[in-house]
């Protein structure tokens, strides 16, 4: 079973490495670990899995209740609408918190005050990437597919060549598999240096 003392370990080895900051970090349910993340990383932002939150909702609500909650759930968490604010998806989860509680009380206790950062932490990104920073799934997939394609390799004769091979499959990802492009990433490339550049000066000075 996964664990944050567990993932403290995963983060230190990366520093190892030599990674000093991380713009985000996106992840499930695992307990705690908004704590790791602050005390191994301090000024990354951790995006708790927003799929993973709302299916464990809808399987504790009546079937009559599930379409109207997830189309509830979606107005509150908006994607790639730039006008779109932590504040408004703030007052749009506490609507739908109040309307649904009165039915289902369990939901009230599934957003605690002190995460709800961590819900929200993808509206601090450039609208093009939003849907991809919001939930593991979009990542999992990716890297899955990226080790299913290193693994039918024995050895790789040097760095570049699995670099390659990685960058091929990136291409055919993009053009074969998913709608929402690798190369989005390229278009907002000066914005996310310059989120990394005051992220660490911020600490640095802190």
């Amino acid at each position: 079973m996964e664990s944050s003392e567990g993932w403290r370990e995963v983060f230190r080895d990366i520093k190892r490495r030599g990674v000093s900051n991380i713009l985000m970090i996106i992840a499930d349910g695992i307990q705690h670990l908004e704590n790791v993340v602050r005390e191994e990383f301090p000024g990354t932002k951790l995006q708790k899995c927003l799929v993973h939150k709302i299916r464990s909702i809808l399987l504790k609500v009546r079937n009559i209740h599930k379409e109207e909650i997830a189309k509830d759930f979606k107005s509150a968490f908006k994607l790639e609408d730039r006008y779109y604010s932590i504040e408004d998806g703030r007052k749009n989860l506490n609507d739908f918190i109040n309307k649904w509680k009165k039915l289902y009380p369990f939901i009230n206790n599934k957003f605690k005050a002190e995460h709800i950062e961590n819900y929200f932490a993808y509206l601090s990104f450039p609208h093009q990437i939003q849907r991809m920073i919001y939930t593991t799934n979009w990542n999992e997939r990716l890297n899955k597919g990226i080790r299913k394609t290193q693994s039918v390799r024995n050895s790789f004769p040097n760095i570049d060549s699995a670099l390659n091979l990685v960058g091929a499959y990136l291409i055919d990802f993009e053009k074969r598999v998913y709608r929402y492009p690798v190369t989005s990433f390229i278009q907002v490339q000066d914005d996310l240096d310059y989120m990394l550049t005051n992220c660490h000066q911020t600490h640095k000075n802190g």
